[in-house]
């Protein structure tokens, strides 16, 4: 399974966010030129990170984005899941209909297992546990690193 280039780079700039916020909304393009990601697909991307309350606009000449809560309580499950939908590794985990086999299916008990422990485990995984991680417990967040 591979994550959308969406979800990496959804993440990356949830963490540019959160590293850089702290005082003053984040610009996108600001965001975009740290992170050498396009600012018309972050624009997108926050879009969706905007609707699923993960993060809020600020308006005005001073605007940007900023997280709508601590670093500590999102989630990269939150995150992963707001650009890419339900984590399951084959649709028929999510829509039992999506395969007429699927009621007596062996494989399709393997695939919730596994779908289910992923999200269990991204789900434990905080943007404030990434920065820490990423920092070696020691700095703030560099502006660039690899998700």
């Amino acid at each position: 399974m591979k994550f959308s280039t969406r979800a990496r780079y959804g993440l990356r700039a949830m963490m540019d966010v959160a590293a850089h916020s702290k005082d003053t909304a984040a610009h996108l393009r600001d965001v975009a030129g740290r992170q050498r990601l396009s600012a018309k697909y972050l624009e997108q991307i926050f879009a969706q990170l905007k609707m699923a309350g993960l993060v809020r606009g600020i308006r005005g000449p001073r605007g940007g984005y900023v997280l709508a809560r601590s670093p500590e309580t999102i989630t990269v499950q939150q995150v992963v899941e707001a650009l890419e939908g339900p984590l399951s590794l084959v649709d028929c985990v999510q829509d039992e209909s999506f395969c007429d086999r699927s009621a007596s299916c062996p494989a399709r008990e393997v695939w919730m297992t596994v779908s289910r422990q992923l999200t269990e485990d991204l789900a434990r995984i905080s943007l404030s546990d990434m920065s820490m991680r990423m920092a070696g417990d020691r700095a703030p967040l560099a502006a660039n690193y690899c998700i």
